[in-house]
């Protein structure tokens, strides 16, 4: 599965909580920050996701975020 895959099936599973890319590293093993930011980039030009300022579920931090719809 690619990192864009595993991002995309971990925002769905968890519906319609919002990460930030540090959270979605940690969470899914990534060896850098910037692979989650790369994938989620165009994730949050889709109709299926929303990639805007919020609430980090995972760290509670107010940063950039994504969530599936």
């Amino acid at each position: 599965m690619t990192i864009p895959e595993k991002i995309d099936d971990y925002l769905r599973t968890n519906k319609p909580r919002a990460y930030c890319d540090d959270c979605l590293q940690a969470l899914l093993g990534l060896a850098k920050r910037q692979e989650a930011q790369q994938a989620t980039k165009p994730l949050g030009l889709c109709e299926e996701f929303v990639r805007d300022q919020g609430r980090c579920f995972s760290c509670g931090g107010d940063k950039l975020v994504i969530r599936a719809n």
